[in-house]
């Protein structure tokens, strides 16, 4: 991972997702928020593999939402320590949730964390805690999710 090229294009990434907030769900439609989605994804080569890194972030009124997806570009699945790594880069190590996910044949890497509106971390429940080689985050069920 080239740091220099990889956390300037995050922070692009990033601006972009806070000017596209006001077309996110919920403050704008679905639908709005589907025909920027090219917008909001990026790709990079990360130790040797391809991937997409689709960054969101979401108003709901009394917090901000955001959110990464990860995707292989060539490869259905990534290795779980490549995908800690990204989220870690992207979104820092605390407060963060985990949901993996089917879509179109490949697997989907989805983190996210949430913000007050005055910048504080809003951590997860305790009793949904993982860990992966002293990474902790909360891990999310697909049943709780609803993915329109």
């Amino acid at each position: 991972m080239k740091n220099r090229n990889f956390d300037k294009e995050i922070i692009n990434l990033k601006r972009l997702g806070e000017r596209l907030m006001v077309y996110n769900y919920p403050l704008g439609s679905r639908s709005e928020e589907d025909v920027l989605s090219p917008l909001k994804t990026g790709a990079f080569c990360v130790d040797g593999y391809d991937v997409d890194i689709h960054y969101s972030k979401a108003d709901y009124k009394n917090y901000y939402l955001e959110s990464i997806q990860i995707m292989g570009r060539t490869v259905p699945f990534l290795p779980f320590v490549l995908v800690c790594k990204i989220a870690r880069r992207v979104l820092g190590d605390e407060a963060l949730s985990f949901i993996e996910f089917f879509s179109d044949l490949s697997k989907v890497y989805c983190w996210t964390r949430s913000i007050d509106k005055v910048g504080n971390l809003l951590y997860p429940p305790q009793d949904d805690e993982c860990s992966y080689e002293g990474f902790n985050y909360a891990c999310i069920k697909p049943s709780e999710v609803n993915f329109y």
